[in-house]
């Protein structure tokens, strides 16, 4: 049966030095080993949300308190968690991504006095635009190689709701030329939204298509026909 000896003498000293350099040498190339590769880099995704009540998830809570937390979850103008809140959960278990809401319940794509006179604290399209670019000029959204921003636009419904609103409490009907009016208006601003987000360098944006109205049951049944074409 052959037992195992430790070396002695010469033999001994040779071991150690062994030992020594091979760990010497281990210890450099661990702290020489280059990076991973940039495509085994994780991507940061920043998704950034403009639009209405269907979109906020708390910016009309945090300034005016509404809508009624009783009610509401959570800021949000549902019972539960909306489409961003279940677009954030499902990415997020397969990507790094942050999230940020520009989008207020009640406004609108295009500049409107009255929601403006009436509800100061909403911001439409432009103004959260500009609150999107803010935030990108001074650091609060990253940017760089490693991050891949998304802008999404979802808005537009409440130009709608509110123009026939008003036609129906003026006693004043809208004939389909003003509706189709209406409808260019909207589709120039938020097509302003993705000139000038692209202008600031945004190379990937997401317009949504507005919801089918004409089943709102907001508009007023005269005005379905109108709304649909």
């Amino acid at each position: 049966m052959l037992r195992h000896m430790a070396p002695t003498g010469p033999l001994a000293a040779l071991a150690f030095l062994t030992t020594v350099t091979f760990s010497r040498w281990a210890s450099a190339i661990q702290v020489a080993s280059p990076p991973p590769p940039r495509s085994l880099v994780r991507p940061t995704y920043v998704l950034a949300f403009f639009g209405d009540s269907l979109t906020d998830t708390g910016n009309t809570l945090r300034v005016a308190g509404v809508p009624d937390p009783a009610v509401y979850y959570k800021g949000r103008y549902t019972d539960g968690p909306n489409w961003v809140d279940r677009l954030k959960s499902t990415l997020v278990k397969k990507h790094k991504v942050k999230v940020f809401n520009y989008a207020y319940g009640g406004a609108t794509a295009c500049p409107s006095p009255l929601i403006s006179g009436t509800y100061p604290f909403v911001k439409d399209l432009s103004n959260q635009t500009e609150a999107f670019l803010a935030d990108l000029k001074n650091g609060r959204i990253p940017y760089g190689k490693d991050v891949k921003t998304l802008p999404i636009q979802y808005i537009g419904s409440n130009d709608v709701t509110n123009t026939l609103g008003a036609a129906m409490l003026s006693g004043a009907a809208l004939d389909a030329g003003q509706v189709q009016s209406l409808v260019r208006s909207i589709a120039a601003c938020r097509l302003q939204w993705a000139k000038t987000l692209s202008a600031a360098g945004m190379r990937d944006i997401v317009m949504l298509p507005m919801v089918p109205m004409h089943m709102a049951p907001k508009v007023p049944a005269a005005y379905k026909p109108l709304v649909l074409q």
